[in-house]
């Protein structure tokens, strides 16, 4: 999408307060599946073997989601914080290696369906990065979700130009 088509639709867009929540835990990547058949039985299996326990702790912290699971189009801003490896740079901020954002964006997303929001399928705006958890002492993600809702009233004013 253009700059220009975001900037449009930002501007009929109104943001619901948003919702924010920190996860612990190095975040993982939701890697392909394999099948495999068992006993006559089809198995499908995660290619990452540390995704069971990332989404076990993003659904450990929304064990206290206050909100309502959101019905309609939802904004996710989310900041992985990914541990810095010793052969890392010390002026390097930016995890540019793997996993992939969307891989981990992937993950997140699977492990916040049906708590915050009933399908991923409703996030029409996605905000990604990662970084060195360099200023803490532990890796994990910060996470920002909010409901948009249509701003009627602009929507209204800038047809009728």
């Amino acid at each position: 999408m253009s700059g220009a088509a975001r900037t449009a639709i930002s501007a009929l867009t109104e943001v619901v307060t948003p919702q924010r929540f920190t996860i612990r835990g190095i975040p993982a990547p939701q890697g392909s599946k394999s099948a495999f058949v068992v006993n006559g039985k089809a198995v499908m299996r995660e290619s990452s073997k540390n995704v069971k326990g990332w989404r076990q702790a993003v659904s450990f912290v929304l064990q206290d989601w206050q909100g309502a699971t959101y019905q309609g189009p939802v904004s996710v801003s989310v900041t992985f914080l990914m541990p810095k490896p010793k052969s890392a740079r010390k002026r390097d901020v930016y995890a540019a290696k793997r996993p992939d954002i969307d891989k981990l964006c992937r993950a997140m997303l699977d492990a916040m369906t049906g708590i915050v929001f009933r399908d991923d399928g409703q996030v029409v705006d996605l905000q990604a990065r990662k970084e060195y958890a360099i200023e803490m002492p532990w890796a994990g993600a910060y996470v920002e979700v909010a409901a948009l809702q249509p701003d009627i009233e602009r929507a209204l004013t800038s047809r009728a130009r």
